[in-house]
């Protein structure tokens, strides 16, 4: 079956040929520099590292060919920004082990993470010599928070779902309740999830729901999910509350569940 390629333009920009070290035994011999970024004290605030290997007082790295991350003990992405090729290596968060070929001539690099915090550390090698790229994928392991049979009436209420403690990486967050009321149609109640800092939503975003809901008139309507949101990457700090507005149901409880990662 023939190739069907769409309509085209000539790329616009000249297309340069540079020589490539990648594969060439570096001068000064098979070496490795090992580095640890502690976002909490580098990087300022914006979370952007320099680092150059030219005229190391230690011992001279003529390339950079290799690299390997361990980013396990991050929770956010990663960037490493090569500045001679414009080029981007990017290390997801947690990553345990990841080995990559690196195609710049240069010997120096810039590893950005913006959204980091001061819990979270980066530690990799910059390589001299070329390795066969591999990679670990990060575990699924979490842990679980629960926090149930809460009344939510009768004023303000704060469900704490993860102790103050903890600071993690929430993945999943479900919330239902068992409602009841003396009077027919519909129910609202007002749900706003925030961390012990008092940030709203947590990140990226904030999280504040207006729950409506009906029941019939003296009857019971158990497990009712209000929330049920999966495949998130909030970052967290002093743990985790669900703050409950007044409801318009006669009786309300409340069970709340949670996965999350540390960090």
């Amino acid at each position: 079956m023939p190739l069907i390629i769409p309509p085209a333009v000539n790329y616009p920009s000249p297309l340069t040929a540079v020589p490539s070290l990648m594969q060439d035994e570096p001068t000064e011999g098979r070496k490795q520099v090992a580095v640890e970024i502690l976002w909490a004290s580098m990087g300022g605030p914006s979370k952007c590292v320099a680092i150059n290997l030219q005229n190391n007082a230690t011992l001279n790295v003529s390339q950079i060919s290799s690299l390997k991350v361990d980013n396990s003990l991050c929770a956010v992405d990663v960037t490493f920004i090569w500045p001679d090729t414009g080029d981007t290596t990017t290390i997801p968060a947690r990553t345990p082990f990841a080995l990559v070929p690196v195609f710049s001539n240069a010997v120096q690099v810039f590893v950005s993470a913006p959204n980091a915090l001061a819990v979270d550390v980066t530690r990799f090698q910059l390589l001299n010599y070329h390795t066969d790229p591999a990679d670990i994928p990060q575990t699924v392991e979490t842990q679980p928070a629960t926090s149930g049979g809460t009344v939510l009436g009768n004023g303000n209420v704060t469900m704490q779902l993860i102790p103050a403690t903890v600071n993690g990486t929430l993945e999943t967050l479900v919330l239902s309740i068992n409602a009841q009321a003396a009077t027919a149609g519909p129910q609202q109640l007002v749900v706003t999830v925030l961390d012990g800092t008092g940030v709203v939503g947590l990140l990226p975003g904030v999280l504040i729901n207006q729950m409506n809901f009906g029941i019939p008139t003296g009857f019971a309507d158990p497990n009712k999910l209000l929330l049920n949101l999966t495949d998130l990457n909030w970052r967290f700090t002093q743990g985790l509350k669900i703050f409950v507005a007044p409801v318009t149901a006669q009786t309300v409880i409340g069970n709340a569940f949670a996965n999350y990662r540390i960090p």
